[in-house]
């Protein structure tokens, strides 16, 4: 089974040095759902076992590959 870490970006915690990087509104709340969705597809197939991480990566866990979220957004529309 492969076992495969999917990080939100802008999650809390977040890393050293970037807690300051908040994102644009909604921004948290789209990487989530996405990283969300993937975790549990990942989890459906037998073959893998997805793992989610907040924006702090805990260099303690053992993966065999990772997808990094990130969403880019503008605070005014126009």
């Amino acid at each position: 089974m492969k076992r495969i870490l999917v990080q939100a970006g802008h999650q809390r915690p977040l890393q050293p040095g970037h807690e300051t990087q908040t994102g644009a509104p909604g921004e948290v709340e789209l990487v989530t759902d996405i990283q969300h969705a993937l975790v549990s597809l990942l989890n459906q197939d037998p073959d893998f076992h997805g793992i989610p991480a907040p924006g702090l990566l805990d260099r303690n866990v053992d993966v065999d590959g990772a997808l990094y979220l990130h969403a880019d957004g503008l605070a005014a529309p126009s």
